[in-house]
């Protein structure tokens, strides 16, 4: 194989990552190769890692600067949503719980609702959750005191360490072709939002997670094979910013859902 088709392949490896960890991690495995490759090489991937970092790969030691965060941002909160597996373990004071029964199959089952008091504010914690699933998120003493309520819904207090769901601030990448939709629409659950790219937004890790698990097939042309398939790549690839908070996504989603509701009524006149 011509050295020009060996550079080419090392160069479509790189390409079709779209997401900083993942290309970090592949930096980290192939830094030696990527050190003994050709220019054409280090250049394409100079290239593909300021498109995805924001920062050339190459600098002149002399003339490094350490790159400055953001405006309002502090780059040591980046975190990584999916190694987080989209949750973040909050501190409450308090647990409400409501009862539903629920016919599940031909039985009737008792699913329960959690919200909790953090630094003074409800927030909900999970919903339909069964005897079991219960226990294995409080607890066998906490969920106890809850199970043998006759009421269909109480509170109780202490101190709970819980594992919920996370709020990232990230930021979508332009489109990147004619196919690809101007904003992006992640559903979640029957819900969906529409984002704009290339603009901070504070998201709830399960939207993050409908992000990542969006892929499509890539394709090159080859002269001798035709379309060939050499990879996944992600649909909707977005830079983690910062960790954030539920009250802030909340702020964001509010205002967003107003000029939703300005626009379609100049639409309908």
């Amino acid at each position: 194989m011509a050295e020009k088709d060996i550079d080419q392949e090392f160069i479509e490896e790189f390409k079709r990552i779209s997401q900083e960890h993942i290309l970090r991690g592949y930096e980290e495995k192939n830094r030696d190769r990527i050190r003994e490759a050709s220019f054409m090489v280090k250049d394409a991937f100079d290239r593909q890692w300021t498109k995805i970092t924001g920062n050339s790969y190459y600098q002149p030691v002399t003339t490094v600067t350490p790159p400055l965060p953001a405006f309002g941002q502090n780059n040591t909160q980046r975190t990584d949503p999916k190694s987080r597996r989209y949750m973040t373990t909050l501190g409450f004071t308090e647990i409400e719980w409501q009862k539903l029964r629920r016919r599940v199959g031909k039985k009737l089952r008792d699913l329960y609702n959690l919200k909790g008091i953090h630094n003074g504010s409800q927030r909900p914690i999970f919903q339909n959750l069964d005897s079991d699933r219960l226990k294995s998120v409080l607890g066998e003493k906490d969920a106890e005191k809850i199970l043998k309520e006759k009421g269909d819904h109480g509170s109780i207090k202490g101190s709970f360490n819980l594992e919920v769901e996370g709020y990232w601030e990230v930021v979508f990448s332009p489109q990147k072709s004619e196919i690809d939709p101007i904003d992006v629409r992640l559903m979640w659950e029957g819900q969906c939002l529409i984002i704009k790219r290339q603009q901070n937004v504070v998201l709830p890790g399960f939207y993050i997670e409908v992000a990542d698990n969006s892929t499509r097939d890539h394709y090159i042309q080859n002269e001798k094979e035709g379309r060939k398939k050499i990879g996944v790549i992600q649909e909707f690839p977005y830079t983690t910013l910062r960790e954030a908070t539920r009250d802030e996504y909340i702020h964001q989603k509010t205002e967003g859902d107003k000029i939703m509701r300005e626009r379609r009524a100049r639409i309908d006149g």
